[in-house]
């Protein structure tokens, strides 16, 4: 092979040495560039009074989905995910906390964070299994190095159910996380917008306008959310013609209403889920009005117990999203003794 031959062979032709040589070039310097560490927004929890013993070397730091003003008081937030506000009420009610002030945020570095008893907004994709909440408790001994817990959603909910003072509150509980729990979520699924969902469950900030804005990821984000959302508290094993029509990958769900059989167990289901809440509010109601002046179901020493504060966070979710106007809100609305009876639960936090 001769030179010539070699040269041709390894020479670059000219279009595509116009191409190389237009492309921007840049020299990194061996400096380092520093890492961007991702912050997260928390609320720091106080006590109503002064606790009455000496508090152990314990903090917990409670995950939620998202922070909202409170209807009755601005000052203080709750999050509107039903799990999320029981969870965060059963804390305050437990250890003698007030929920959480809006002008307590702090942003922090997770890795950073001084010891406190804190609320964190996230989404939920700081969890391994998609759901929130989740309770993280550092715990340091004297002898021992800080040792921590981390609860997930199932073993918070267990816990909030174990605390049940008879048969009849566990029976009740039941029924909160199944049928009232069905309907919060077809309340979710049905009535709410996209950026709705997302402002609920993808971390929404206290005043926060675009920290949840996936852009053109948006509807990727929104699909990977309900899937996640229909596996929570085991709502797709007890509804499965819902949980098929709205996980069906990037398939429009409007589609499935052109499928005659399809559309009549859909609707069959969600009429079933919504007529079971009926039924349950209308028996809770009766109760309540028989109780007299008696507030809440169950309880010791004045404080609500587990039922009451599911049963009053899922009722403030329901009227408190959307335009408050769904067939579960509108239910509701019909019960004025439930309504009060989650404000009385909700302001004992206050």
């Amino acid at each position: 092979m001769n030179t010539s031959t070699m040269n041709s062979i390894s020479s670059v032709s000219a279009p595509v040495k116009r191409l190389f040589d237009a492309f921007p070039l840049k020299t990194y310097t061996s400096k380092p560039t520093p890492l961007q560490t991702a912050t997260s927004t928390q609320y720091s929890l106080q006590f109503k009074t002064a606790p009455k013993k000496n508090i152990p070397n314990k903090w917990f730091n409670l995950i939620v989905y998202s922070l909202v003003p409170l209807e009755y008081d601005a000052d203080c937030v709750i999050s509107l995910d039903p799990l999320c506000s029981a969870a965060l009420l059963y804390l305050c009610y437990k250890h003698g906390f007030s929920l959480p002030n809006a002008n307590t945020k702090e942003d922090k570095h997770p890795a950073s964070a001084n010891p406190a008893n804190v609320i964190t907004v996230l989404s939920y994709h700081s969890s391994t299994d998609g759901e929130l909440p989740v309770l993280v408790e550092d715990e340091k001994f004297y002898t021992k190095a800080l040792q921590r817990s981390i609860r997930t959603t199932f073993v918070i909910q267990e816990f909030i159910n174990a605390s049940a003072v008879s048969g009849q509150e566990t029976m009740l509980l039941e029924l909160c996380d199944s049928v009232l729990y069905d309907g919060w979520i077809i309340t979710v699924l049905e009535e709410l917008s996209i950026d709705e969902k997302i402002s609920i469950y993808c971390g929404k900030l206290v005043g926060d306008n675009d920290g949840t804005d996936f852009g053109a990821f948006t509807p990727l984000v929104h699909h990977n959310m309900v899937k996640t959302l229909l596996r929570r508290n085991g709502f797709s094993l007890r509804n499965k013609v819902i949980a098929e029509h709205f996980s069906a990958d990037f398939v429009d769900p409007k589609m499935i209403y052109h499928r005659g059989m399809q559309k009549s167990r859909l609707v069959n289901e969600q009429n079933n889920i919504k007529d079971k809440c009926r039924n349950l509010l209308s028996t809770l109601e009766k109760c309540l009005d028989e109780r007299g002046d008696i507030k809440f179901f169950f309880g010791t020493e004045g404080n609500p117990g587990a039922f009451d504060i599911k049963l009053a966070s899922l009722i403030y979710a329901v009227l408190h999203v959307g335009d408050g106007e769904s067939p579960l809100a509108e239910i509701i609305h019909t019960k004025p003794l439930l309504v009060q009876h989650s404000r009385d639960v909700i302001e004992g936090c206050i």
